[in-house]
């Protein structure tokens, strides 16, 4: 379960914490007929969905603030929480990857407010787990990579604040989510072979708009293998050749196995989903997304 995996949120020095204007879904509904959902009462909320897919979000076909309905896609990210000092609300963020996706990007961001927290001085790991009693998002519902979703919700992008600028995060503020089939099988890695300057250089690389949400497994620009650097305090490294950078943000190696994976070790390849929050980060998921 991702209670086991889940990290404690933690906002990427130079960049900053992202901060959700948009509050909570608010149900308007009530015991009698104003304001019902019910289109036959009065006043009735219809709210209008676009099906459509991560891919479309991604490349702007569908617009920002428009309400949309995704099915299908799979759970390819650990559920990761965060409070936001601005507000006081816990703010919960994963991926998610359309599995009938053949052309990247394939993947969204999923985000959701929870409880707001009222005790001075909190922190985040004052929120509660995404599945704990009391967090107050759907997102909680999501516990397995694999987990299969049908999501209700209204498109966001945000651009990164570091220049120069051009890494674009598109994520879907969460209205409902129904699991339809639990720990399903996880997308095959879309192999993509680096750039001499790596197309995943944080911040500026043309590949994180172009993988966005995307399992992707990277080799090294003309073979050989990638050397690892000393990961930071946020758990982010780069490699070389190329300068991709990487997180651990979803796998830290064997419990109590100390840094993983050290540095200077070497990989013919790494896999992981590519994460464009925060300037851009491809996270491994298992000790098999590293390959000897």
């Amino acid at each position: 379960m991702f209670r086991n995996l889940a990290l404690v949120g933690v906002c990427v020095a130079l960049v900053g914490c992202r901060e959700d204007s948009n509050p909570t879904a608010v149900d308007l509904s009530r015991p009698g007929l104003d304001l019902s959902f019910n289109p036959n009462d009065d006043l009735s909320m219809m709210q209008m969905m676009t099906a459509t897919s991560a891919h479309d979000i991604d490349t702007d076909a569908v617009a920002s603030g428009t309400m949309v309905k995704l099915t299908g896609v799979i759970s390819v990210d650990n559920v990761h929480r965060h409070l936001s000092s601005t507000t006081m609300y816990c703010e919960y963020r994963t991926i998610v990857q359309d599995a009938m996706c053949a052309t990247p990007p394939c993947g969204v961001e999923l985000y959701s407010r929870g409880i707001k927290l009222t005790t001075p001085g909190a922190k985040t790991t004052d929120c509660p787990f995404a599945d704990a009693a009391g967090s107050m998002t759907p997102i909680g519902q999501i516990k397995n990579y694999g987990d299969v979703m049908e999501i209700t919700g209204s498109v966001k992008s945000f651009i990164d604040n570091t220049a120069p600028m051009t890494v674009k995060l598109h994520s879907l503020t969460v209205d409902t989510l129904t699991i339809t089939m639990a720990k399903g099988p996880l997308p095959t890695p879309i192999a993509v072979t680096d750039a001499a300057t790596s197309m995943f250089v944080a911040h500026s690389g043309g590949g994180w708009n172009m993988y966005e949400g995307t399992y992707i497994k990277l080799s090294p620009n003309g073979g050989g293998k990638f050397t690892t650097g000393t990961p930071d305090m946020f758990g982010a490294f780069t490699v070389t050749p190329g300068g991709a950078q990487f997180s651990t943000s979803d796998y830290f190696g064997p419990k109590d196995g100390g840094t993983f994976p050290m540095p200077g070790s070497m990989y013919s390849s790494i896999s992981g989903v590519v994460n464009n929050d925060f300037g851009g980060s491809i996270d491994p998921l298992f000790a098999t997304d590293y390959a000897p």
